[in-house]
């Protein structure tokens, strides 16, 4: 189960977060909820977004470096992300 509410602050999921959730660094806008495991939930299109606006990159880019640094850490423990 996820747990989500429109008007909350990203900065209140990651306080609900668990001690182990990895937390990425310049990703808060794409937080959008804690899991039942208390690990942090990133939208993926969100992130697509932030890398593209505020990185510079072209979507393709963005689209490797999400696949490659995000998802691909920790194999995918710790977080989750929500593909929308």
């Amino acid at each position: 189960m996820i747990y989500v509410k429109k008007d909350k602050d990203p900065a209140e999921y990651i306080m609900e977060a668990s001690d182990d959730a990895i937390i990425f660094h310049d990703l808060d806008e794409a937080i959008v909820g804690v899991n039942h495991h208390g690990e942090l939930v990133y939208c993926y299109t969100r992130m697509h977004e932030i890398f593209m606006q505020d990185h510079g990159m072209d979507s393709d880019e963005a689209v490797e470096w999400i696949d490659y640094n995000v998802i691909g850490t920790m194999a995918g423990q710790g977080f989750q992300v929500l593909f929308t």
